[in-house]
Order: C-alpha cells, then structure tokens, then sequence
C-alpha cells in the first residue's frame, strides 16, 4: 500500500448548523481540520470573522472529574477489569446521548468528596499520633497539664538532653535550688522529661541551672487534665477517625456499579471535547462559519454523502508544491503494526514512500534472528492471538501485540534454523532426566540443527553481515526508485549506480576477480558525486572526499554484527536456566526444581531479550535503513472522530 492520496476541502455552512455538522464529521472520521493560520488566503476571512465560541473549558473539566472519579475507583480496587477482558460495545448513538452524564457527574462529585474525606482523616491522624507521641512521657505524671500557676508556686514542664543524668540533675537543683523539687516522668531519644515544681523567687535560678543541661520547657496549657486522660482521649478520636475513613473506603470499595456509568461519560465528553477543540480552530460570523482542512481523496463521496443534508458550500483542490499535508499510512493487516516503529522514528513526507512495506520482512527477521527461539516464539504467537480475540484492543496497543505476533512467526524459524526450543531444554532434559547424552546427534546423526549460534558463532556473524548488506543496498535502491519516480534517472545512476558497482567491485576481489571493477566504482563516485560544485577544482575535491563515505558504510554494515549478538545472549542464558533446572537429576527434589525454574527463568529471559530485540530491530531501520532514502518530517492525519477509552463502536454504526 502507500501514503493515502489526500484533498484540501473547505466548507462554508450557517452557524446554527455547528454542533450538528460537527457532530456528523466527527461521525464521518475523515476530516483533518486545520488550524486558520495554516490554511491558505485566510487573511482576509480573518478580517471579517473571528473565532468560534467554544465549551472546551467547561468540557475538559467536567472530563477531569470523571476521570479523577475513576481514578480512584479504581486505587480503591472496586474496579475490576480482567486482562483479557474486551471493552464494552455500544452504538454511537448510546455513547452521543447526554442522558447519564450529569448523573454521572454527580457520582463523581461525591466520590472525589468522598476521597478527599479520607485524605483529611489520614492528615488528621497523622496529627493525633503526633501529639500522642508527646504526651507519652508524661503518661506516668498525674498532675493536670492545665495546673494554675499560684503566687508562690511555679509548674515547669520539660526535658533536658538525653545524654544527662537524672541523679546528677536532682543532687544539682537540691544544692542550687532549694526550693525546688524535680519529678521524672518518661525519656525517649529527645531527652530525659521531668516535672519541676518550686517557688517563684527560685524560678529564674532554677531555669538558669537546667540550661546547663539544655534544658527545653514545654507548654502543656493546650491540654486539659492529665496526660494519660488525654492520651486516651486522643486515642479514641484517632480510632473513629481511622474507623470512618474504613467505612468510606468501604462506600467506595462497594461503588463498583457506578464504574459503567462514569466510562460512558468519559468517552461521551471525550468525543464533546474533540469536538470543542475543532470548533476552536473554525472562523465564524453571527449567522455562518467555515473550514479548512484535508480529506482523504476515497472518502470525498462518502463525506458528500455525509453533508447533503445540511445547507452549505463544500470544496476540494488537490495539494500544491507547498502545502504541509498531513499523512496517513494505509496498509495491509500484516503490514499495519509496522506503522508502529515508523511513528516512533517520524512520518515520512506527503511526497515521500511509505517505508512500512519495504521494512516490514526486515524488521521482522531481525527480531526473528536476534530472538531466534521456537519456544519462545511460540509464546509470543499464543499470547499474541489470545489478546487480540478476546481483548479485541484497538490502535497502538492492536500494533503491539500484532508486531509481537509477527515476530514470534519468524523466532520460530530462526529458532528452528537454530535448533533452540527454549534454549536447549531438550538435550538438557533428555540428558538430565533420561541419562541421553547429544541427542540431536543420535537423532540426526550432526545434520541438525543446521547452524548452531554457540558453536558456529563465525556463521552467524557472516549471516549478520550479509543480512546487513543486502539491507543497505535494499535502501539504496529505494532511493534509486524515487530519483527516477521524480525524473531525475541520472542521479539515480550517479548517486546510487556509482555506489554498487563500487561494492560489487569490493565483492568481486574478496572473491578473487578482477580489482578494475572496484577502480571503475571508485572512479565513477570521483567524477560524479561532486557535480554540484561549481568550479571543477571543487567538483574533484568533493568527489575525493565522498570516498570517506566507504568508511562509514563499513561502520553501517559493522552495526549488523548486534543481530549475532543478541541471539547468542538470548540463547546463552536460556541454557544457564536449563543447567539450573536440571542439576537436581532425578530425584523428587531435582523434578520440583525442574519445574520451578523452567518457566520462571525462561519467563525472565523473554521479558528482558523482548525489549531489546524489538529496540535493535528499530535501530537498524531507523540509522542505517531509514538514513539511505527517508525523507522524514510529515505530520501525522488526526481527523475528527469518536475516540473512546472504554467503550468500542459497534462497526455497523460506522
């Protein structure tokens, strides 16, 4: 398939008809709506209109109550979504009626209140305990934290350092302070607490003694009565406190009938938000508006179709030379995930080759090599079409597990080629277990498995290269086709022609022919690669220069030798876990071995060799492929449409 042919449409329509007509794009699904200021010859509709009046503001924040709701449904666990499980289908008419909103909103309200109850009991908790906490020491002390001051009497409540000691404190305040009278209460790390009652002509010499001891006075006058009775009371308040927040995490627990309805109201004020955000990119006067944007040019009848029932001008003009048009890749259900790893790297240019098709067998046999197991590969085709039969998942997250599932077709042929079937389980059983020694070799008599990365590394490596090779000049020539597509066959000859015969010369040597097919390579890079420059000093001086580019062809070609890498450590730890597995023997403990560890340390080898097979895979595109023709840059085509998080469309409302 290719980047789909698109259309500038405009649309000029009476303003009462907005909502409507907007909702029936946005049905539609195939209208990029520009913003204004890229659109051509607007400045002068911009003098005489303005732009459309929006609820995108109030939409968004009655969406972010929602949302928030559900958060918190679902930290509260009472929502309860299997894995497998498929999103909900509705019409769109189910998902468009307001009906259940506004109820919806009030759940929401109430479960965010509800939420932020249980936040300022924990805070309030927190406090509690705190005061506990400084109260504990005096528990023993049955004296009134509130005792009245007299005229002769003062009540010091404090702590001195915890390094001091209580028998030298008190033989102090008896020879200093005579009149004093020091009574301890509890200590803990901030010090060594005490009571001291003494009369007020000794109080400032009292408190002057107990400096030397760092001594801290306390305020206790918030407190009324004793320690312990306020210890009690604070540790009641902070058991209903903690007994309420219980029972509303309960309420929310136990809100699980309210998950459907608060889904259906986020998809619904998604969908108002989209098309909130579109009205906000419209001009408009007091009786009409208009639009600019792009439309693929198949769906132009159908969105004829779509309008006829509205009062307005429609028009569609194919793109200019200048116009950033917006793309869509369109391809096959085996190609489509690929689209996946292109949107990571960026989207080509509307003039520009889809790359999808093209890299397609190649992304998949580099992650089929560098994964390269049967059993492995497997896996990932069960778990692949598991998910998408019963979870039926849609857009990217359909990629993921259709990229998996391709990968996993070509791990298990590389995984045959290689004879692994989670590493060698196999030999390792056979030989563990049944006391076989080189099963393959009895079995095949040393024909299989055909290359053994282990023991013939130097066959995977030259595998590797020639891999890399037939890559690059695969991209080479791609960019010989789109020279020649544009008309230009002569650069085409020059640019790409020059470089292979260079390389088949290269080739022809190592294999011991001629050297003047490489001299005419080389030649042919000298004379050509630098026609751009004006004076022919400069033209020979580039074209020398471009010879430098052989290196850096070697070091692309060089970045190939990580496929060989990553089926070595794939496959090397695999067999670390089947020796593991298989050390017990045959003894009940060496069975229950076996069958704990085979599918926990194979489970690990795929989950930490998946992520960087499918990174290296993309890089190889993305740095060595992609460099050789890709003209990157496009902006992606977002058109109007239903985009839902928890409900699907029924297709035949489509």
């Amino acid at each position: 398939m290719s980047i789909v042919r698109m259309k500038r449409f405009e649309l000029l329509a009476m303003e009462n008809d907005r909502q409507v007509l907007l909702a029936g794009l946005q049905r539609a699904g195939c209208v990029h709506v520009d913003e204004p200021e890229n659109a051509p010859d607007w400045a002068e509709i911009a003098l005489l209109a303005g732009r459309a009046e929006n609820a995108l503001d109030e939409t968004r924040e009655k969406l972010l109550t929602i949302g928030d709701a559900l958060d918190i449904l679902s930290k509260h666990n009472a929502i309860k979504r299997p894995f497998l499980a498929p999103k909900r289908a509705l019409r769109q008419k189910e998902l468009l009626d307001p009906t259940g909103v506004e109820l919806a909103l009030r759940d929401a309200r109430e479960i965010i209140s509800q939420s932020r109850r249980i936040s300022a009991l924990a805070a309030e908790e927190g406090k509690l305990e705190a005061l506990v906490a400084g109260l504990e020491p005096w528990e023993s002390v049955d004296v009134p934290l509130d005792a009245p001051q007299t005229a002769h009497l003062r009540i010091l409540f404090g702590y001195a350092a915890p390094d001091v000691s209580w028998e030298t404190l008190v033989s102090r305040a008896e020879t200093d302070a005579p009149l004093a009278q020091l009574y301890p209460a509890g200590a803990n790390r901030e010090g060594v607490y005490f009571l001291a009652l003494c009369h007020s002509a000794q109080e400032e010499g009292l408190l002057e003694l107990l400096k030397e001891y760092r001594y801290t006075r306390l305020q206790m006058r918030e407190f009324t009565g004793t320690a312990k009775a306020n210890i009690d009371r604070l540790s009641e308040q902070k058991r209903k406190n903690a007994a309420e927040r219980e029972e509303i995490a309960e309420l929310l627990r136990a809100s699980g009938d309210k998950q459907q309805p608060l889904e259906l109201a986020f998809d619904h004020l998604s969908t108002a938000a989209g098309r909130e955000e579109t009205a906000g990119r419209l001009m408009a006067t007091q009786r009409t508006f208009t639009l600019a944007g792009w439309v693929p040019e198949s769906a132009a009848g159908y969105l004829d179709r779509a309008l006829s029932a509205f009062d307005c001008a429609v028009s569609y003009e194919s793109p200019g030379e200048e116009d950033d048009v917006p793309v869509l890749l369109r391809n096959s259900s085996i190609i489509e995930p690929i689209n996946m790893v292109t949107e990571m790297y960026s989207l080509p240019k509307y003039t520009n080759i889809d790359p999808n098709p093209i890299m397609a067998p190649f992304m998949a046999a580099f992650f089929g090599m560098m994964y390269a197991d049967m059993g492995y590969g497997a896996v990932l085709i069960l778990l692949g079409s598991l998910v998408l039969k019963k979870k039926k998942p849609q857009g990217r997250q359909a990629y993921i597990w259709k990229l998996l599932r391709l990968g996993g077709i070509f791990s298990v042929i590389f995984g045959f080629i290689f004879g692994s079937f989670f590493g060698d389980l196999i030999p390792s059983f056979a030989k563990g277990f049944l006391g076989v020694e080189n099963l393959f070799e009895k079995l095949f008599g040393g024909r299989y498995p055909f290359i053994d990365p282990l023991q013939g590394a130097m066959t995977v490596i030259i595998m590797s290269l020639v891999f890399g090779v037939i890559h690059l000049l695969f991209g080479m020539g791609v960019k010989a086709y789109l020279l020649i597509r544009d008309g230009k066959p002569l650069d085409a000859l020059m640019d790409v022609g020059s470089w292979w015969l260079t390389f088949g010369g290269i080739a022809a040597l190592a294999l011991g022919a001629t050297p003047w097919i490489m001299v005419a390579g080389l030649v042919s890079i000298v004379l050509t690669q630098g026609r751009h420059n004006p004076k022919l000093g400069g033209k020979l001086v580039s074209g020398l220069g471009k010879l430098y580019d052989i290196t850096a062809y070697l070091s692309d070609v060089l970045s190939y030798l990580r496929l060989m890498a990553l089926a070595l450590a794939s496959g090397v730890i695999a067999n670390v876990f089947n020796i593991l597995a298989t050390m017990g023997g045959k003894s009940v403990g060496g069975i229950l071995l076996f069958i704990v560890i085979v599918p926990v340390g194979h489970a690990f080898n795929m989950a930490i060799n998946i992520i960087g097979t499918y990174v290296h895979a993309a890089r190889l595109q993305f740095l060595e492929f992609f460099g050789k023709f890709f003209d990157d840059g496009g902006r992606p085509f977002a058109p109007l449409s239903i985009k839902t998080k928890y409900v699907d469309i029924l297709k035949e409302d489509n």
